[in-house]
């Protein structure tokens, strides 16, 4: 799990931003702990690429067969496991499966 809460964003000039960084922080820290079952709270120096640095980040200190990453708004469908991973048994040189992200809240434009 990552949150954007880098050494540089801890660390920020602004004490009023680097308060609630370190809020947030402790409080996803605070969540992992009591979740568990294999959740671990991952950060990083700096916050580069967005989401595919966190992703690359969290590559290098994983070692699954399989990783899955969603979106925080994300809810996949009870089968999606099931349905996804067949994929990879079928096709042995397959390494990525992007699935569509449908919404059923309307988003911000939609409202409007």
């Amino acid at each position: 799990m990552y949150d954007g809460g880098t050494t540089q964003k801890l660390n920020d000039p602004d004490s009023a931003k680097r308060e609630e960084n370190r809020q947030r922080s402790q409080a996803l820290k605070d969540f992992v702990n009591e979740v568990g079952r294999n959740l671990h709270y991952l950060t990083r120096e700096r916050n580069l690429h967005v989401k595919a640095g966190n992703i690359n980040e969290a590559l290098k200190i994983t070692n699954g067969d399989l990783i899955l990453s969603l979106d925080c708004d994300h809810f996949p469908a009870k089968d999606f496991l099931k349905r996804i991973f067949g994929f990879f048994n079928k096709y042995s040189k397959l390494y990525l499966v992007q699935t569509p992200h449908s919404f059923y809240n309307p988003d911000t434009l939609e409202k409007t």
